[in-house]
């Protein structure tokens, strides 16, 4: 369990990566509105997971002058260990139904570590990533941290998403793009 500034909770896992560097996430029972980030850092996997029990906050719920306070405090809880089974590089989420609430995960993986994701049975990218999000069926642009995924679970994202390609392919604006290697 980890406790974040603004008094949220999460489970967190931390796990050290041998050289095999591929990362099989499994996710079964992820609602529409549950958010899955992922992001490359460091040389470990972290595992931190919540779930979100108040409203969704709408774009324009907000003005200029509207003090944030008045938001708070979020309803977080941490999720239970009981549903997160982590197994070496593989963690698998399993759903109960008596979860309710908006699920979301910030995972971080060891720079070029390969990850194969699969939600709700289907596989939907295999491939090194840098920042990545999986909400409402469409994949999109990560946060930068565990509290801005904190954030979006209680915030719908609006930005861009990226379309899915086939089975097992990964779309990515041509904009989006770097090259790292020449």
């Amino acid at each position: 369990m980890k406790r974040f500034r603004g008094g949220g909770r999460s489970f967190f896992k931390r796990v050290e990566v041998g050289a095999s560097k591929v990362i099989r996430l499994s996710f079964e029972g992820v609602a529409e509105e549950d958010l899955i980030v992922i992001r490359s850092r460091g040389r470990e996997m972290q595992i931190v997971g919540g779930v979100y029990h108040g409203p969704r906050i709408r774009r324009g719920a907000l003005t200029p002058n509207a003090p944030l306070e008045s938001l708070f405090p979020l309803q977080y809880a941490p999720l239970p260990e009981e549903v997160v089974h982590v197994n070496g590089t593989q963690v698998e989420f399993k759903r109960p139904a008596t979860l309710s609430g908006i699920v979301f995960f910030d995972i971080s993986v060891p720079e070029r570590a390969r990850v194969h994701l699969v939600v709700n049975g289907r596989s939907l990218l295999d491939a090194q990533v840098s920042e990545l999000a999986f909400s409402k069926g469409q994949l999109g642009i990560g946060s930068k941290g565990v509290p801005e995924t904190m954030w979006r679970a209680a915030f719908p994202e609006t930005s861009e998403v990226v379309p899915l390609a086939a089975p097992g392919e990964y779309a990515v604006a041509f904009h989006r793009l770097t090259v790292r290697k020449r």
